[in-house]
């Protein structure tokens, strides 16, 4: 199955810079793979955890900041939404089939190993330095990001992460109060607001078991440990607080090392085990997530757009 693609808006002057930066590291990700076949990469070999928020201040980074709490579980923090320029690689090369003259003319479009190398380059992201340890002592693989609940977008990320967890964070009501973007007025806000939490919502209606839908107005421990234990699969372990340090723009990184020991201590309680964690997907429910996503990218697209 191919994806929907869909045109996007200008691209702003530093997106013309991470494009290019984008593309640097392309070339260095597709060099570490070269001589690997497509078909032995195994989309579902890790275990992604993608926490998406609705627009921002809904509430995500209190997510990240909840979950890096736990043992074996590895998230980065946003990376700029490069995904959005992988995305357009995508859609080029899809067009690129679609000419039928000599000058266009090559080999076919080999989507899977394209979605191999998007995981590869996001799993350098999070990884950082420490990628060539491979992720030995990690469970769970993952990041945050407030740019990619568009139809289109989510889309791609489940053909390139097919059987991730999703965790959206949404606003039910909005606040002219907690506007902290200044590239944006507060009745953007609303709208991007409004518009993400219908799509997240639908995505979470049709798969309960593996997406989660937090409210930032309604957080509560018994949320995140619903999310801890049904969607991720941990035991043993809960959380006592909800580590809400951002949810009020005050965050200080501090010693990283020591300060992650001491908030463990003070936010979550138990032995978590990990040892049973297992996203992976049958290919039939996979295929029926797919499936479900693309008829979203083309219910709620409407050209350069989306609506509801």
């Amino acid at each position: 199955m191919t994806l929907q693609s869909h045109p996007r808006p200008p691209r702003s002057a530093t997106g013309s810079a991470l494009s290019g930066a984008l593309c640097l590291l392309l070339l260095w990700v597709c060099a570490t793979l070269r001589g690997v076949r497509a078909d032995q990469c195994d989309l579902c070999a890790d275990n992604w955890l993608i926490i998406l928020g609705a627009g921002g201040r809904t509430g995500s980074t209190t997510a990240l900041a909840m979950f890096r709490l736990l043992p074996g579980v590895k998230l980065s923090g946003e990376h700029g939404g490069f995904l959005v320029d992988q995305y357009e690689i995508y859609s080029k090369l899809v067009k690129v089939g679609t000419h039928t003259d000599l000058a266009w003319s090559g080999e076919p479009f080999d989507e899977h190993a394209f979605l191999c190398l998007t995981q590869e380059l996001v799993r350098s992201v999070v990884l950082g330095a420490g990628r060539g340890n491979g992720t030995s002592g990690h469970r769970i693989l993952g990041f945050k990001e407030i740019r990619y609940v568009t139809p289109h977008m989510l889309q791609f990320l489940v053909f390139a992460f097919p059987c991730a967890r999703f965790i959206f964070s949404v606003r039910e009501f909005t606040d002219p109060s907690v506007n902290k973007n200044k590239t944006r007025s507060t009745n953007q806000l609303h709208v991007i607001w409004e518009k993400e939490r219908k799509v997240a919502a639908a995505v979470h209606a049709e798969f309960p078991n593996t997406t989660a839908l937090l409210a930032v107005e309604r957080l509560s421990v018994e949320m995140y440990n619903d999310i801890l234990h049904r969607v991720l699969g941990i035991s043993g372990c809960e959380f006592t607080a909800i580590h809400g340090e951002n949810l009020h723009g005050g965050y200080s990184p501090g010693d990283a090392a020591e300060k992650e020991e001491r908030e463990r201590d003070a936010f979550t309680r138990g032995r978590c085990d990990i040892s049973g964690v297992d996203f992976r997907l049958s290919p039939s429910e996979q295929k029926r997530k797919q499936e479900f996503w693309t008829a979203l990218a083309r219910k709620f697209s409407c050209g350069k757009s989306y609506c509801m």
